[in-house]
């Protein structure tokens, strides 16, 4: 807001060129590579970044209420070019649990897992290609090349909560019908480099839940997001 209030008063109400947008991206030191100055040599400040688990501890299950909200929505490939189930069930979930404050990082975890499984599940698509400026360019080319075609496979969302006064777990379940990938290399050096412009995006699930488990053949993924109540 502040920033906001401080753009309009620098324009003084003259007319702009082009539309002006505001981003707030949140900084996971995990996921960033290492800073570095002018000479090239890493920069040894300590920056702290607020992490999910700094912020919330973690209710045990036994503390949890024995009757779980769930559901879960089954898209299939021919409806994946013109849905995005993601606002749908952000919406539905704070309809039922509330959750305001977590709106934000549960719309970024699930976004993440779906794009996952549509991306690299149902379309194919390596994520090798975006480790330079222009594999960023073919890939979201053969990205949308790929989904205007698909017509088959599947992704399906399911959702569990379980809560109590005092906090909760959110269990988010996500399959796809494609092949998967090979989840031993999950956590090795090259698949988890923070020098890559790809393959960050398990270091980020891993940053904001507190378990993520892959199944075989990789095609599914549980992770448990859990909260505090304020």
């Amino acid at each position: 807001e502040s920033v906001a209030r401080s753009l309009t008063e620098f324009c003084q109400d003259a007319p702009q060129d082009d539309d002006i947008s505001l981003a707030e991206i949140p900084c996971i030191p995990d996921v960033l590579p290492n800073w570095t100055n002018k000479e090239g040599n890493t920069d040894e400040r300590q920056i702290h970044f607020p992490q999910h688990n700094d912020q919330l501890s973690n209710p045990q299950l036994d503390d949890l209420s024995i009757d779980p909200l769930e559901f879960s929505i089954t898209l299939p490939g021919s409806r994946l070019s013109n849905s995005d189930p993601i606002p749908l069930l952000i919406n539905h979930i704070q309809e039922m649990e509330g959750l305001q404050k977590h709106r934000r990082l549960l719309f970024t975890l699930m976004t993440e897992l779906y794009i996952n499984a549509l991306d690299h599940g149902l379309l194919k698509l390596d994520s090798s290609m975006k480790n330079s400026p222009e594999g960023f360019a073919e890939y979201f080319s053969a990205r949308e090349q790929r989904l205007a075609i698909l017509s088959t496979g599947f992704i399906k969302i399911s959702i569990q909560t379980r809560s109590s006064q005092q906090g909760g777990k959110m269990t988010i379940r996500v399959e796809d019908s494609g092949e998967g990938f090979d989840i031993s290399k999950i956590g090795t050096t090259d698949s988890a480099s923070t020098e890559n412009l790809s393959g960050r995006g398990i270091l980020l699930l891993n940053s904001l839940c507190e378990t993520v488990h892959y199944e075989e053949p990789g095609n599914k993924v549980e992770v448990i997001y859990s909260w505090n109540s304020e």
